[in-house]
């Protein structure tokens, strides 16, 4: 089915940033319990499951899908064009963030979660977190074609799907091939999901209830597992199978209004400062707080949840107005203007 490209698909934009706001409040309740402000109790473990199971899979889904939408990879010259090109866009903030994060993490070393190794290792072979996202995309973006033809993505999505049930049985000892082989599977299914327009086929105005209710099914789910201490990756990877798709389902079938649509679109400009951003405000604002001797848990958590989105923003709001900051973050914003000129 041929898509209008210039039509915006804010389904996209609301499920984006509904995953952004998990990967913060996930990666900041880490930081509470590992800091000791709060303690390791069923509650942390029971969320810390329940969105690892789905939110960074919606990510690799939204990124797999706009690759299928708007990108035509299937020769060798569009192969390297389109590796250069995913070089610099995901290569120079995931560099760039990965070395601030290290330099802070050597300074602060007092009073980090996690001590680092050294530079290139963490550039190279194990990407601190949350930046392995974008290592990970880069090199699944170099092993995926879009599809012109059923067959090329049955034998992609066949091809994802064992090296997916292979990790069910045997975790790769290298770190960065096991998070690509991990998430491909992810990518690809966003991809298929654009390839046969599966979303414009949901006509039933029922869909959006019933999406709800498989979440709710899903969370519920997940609070039994977690509490019977059910654990193995093939059941992970279901639940994440029922999130996903629950989650774009209701995202895919809300009445985006004119208001909502422009709230999204401003929001969707954010959701990479905010990803690159929120640990090293929380962070920063954790650090001064222990050094100035507030461990009240109530002030560490309004106080972090707060800097960690309204933070990354007002430094958005300033990189923007220089030209070479905002690059480091949106190089295809500056690299679309010299191609126009």
């Amino acid at each position: 089915m041929e898509k209008n490209l210039n039509k915006r698909e804010y389904w996209i934009d609301f499920v984006k940033c509904f995953a952004c706001v998990l990967v913060v409040l996930g990666h900041f309740y880490q930081s509470m319990v590992a800091s000791n402000v709060l303690v390791n109790n069923f509650l942390y473990k029971c969320f810390n499951n329940t969105i690892y199971y789905f939110h960074v899979p919606l990510f690799f889904i939204c990124s797999g899908y706009l690759y299928q939408r708007f990108c035509k990879v299937n020769s060798i010259k569009s192969w390297c064009n389109n590796s250069l090109k995913k070089l610099i866009l995901l290569g120079i903030p995931y560099i760039i963030f990965s070395i601030i994060t290290w330099v802070l993490k050597i300074i602060f070393s007092d009073s980090v979660n996690i001590q680092v190794e050294g530079l290139l290792y963490c550039l190279f072979v194990k990407p601190i977190s949350p930046y392995w996202y974008l290592y990970a995309l880069f090199f699944i973006f170099l092993i995926t074609p879009t599809f012109t033809k059923k067959l090329t993505l049955t034998i992609v999505l066949f091809s994802a799907s064992l090296l997916k049930i292979f990790t069910f049985f045997e975790i790769i000892d290298c770190y960065a091939v096991n998070i690509i082989i991990q998430n491909w599977i992810w990518f690809v299914f966003g991809a298929v999901i654009c390839y046969f327009d599966i979303f414009s086929r949901l006509k039933n105005k029922f869909c959006f209830w019933i999406g709800i209710i498989v979440f709710v099914l899903f969370i519920s789910v997940s609070i039994i597992v977690n509490y019977f201490n059910i654990s193995g990756e093939a059941l992970s990877f279901v639940l994440g199978i029922v999130g996903c798709c629950s989650t774009l389902t209701v995202a895919n079938k809300i009445d985006y209004s004119t208001c909502f649509e422009k709230i999204l679109k401003r929001c969707s400009y954010y959701f990479l400062p905010i990803f690159l951003m929120h640990t090293i405000f929380a962070a920063a604002l954790r650090s001064l707080l222990f050094k100035i001797g507030i461990f009240f848990p109530i002030i560490h958590i309004s106080g972090g949840i707060i800097i960690s989105f309204v933070g990354p923003i007002v430094a958005m709001f300033f990189i923007s107005k220089i030209k070479w900051l905002e690059f480091l973050i949106y190089p295809s914003k500056y690299l679309k203007k010299e191609n126009n000129e």
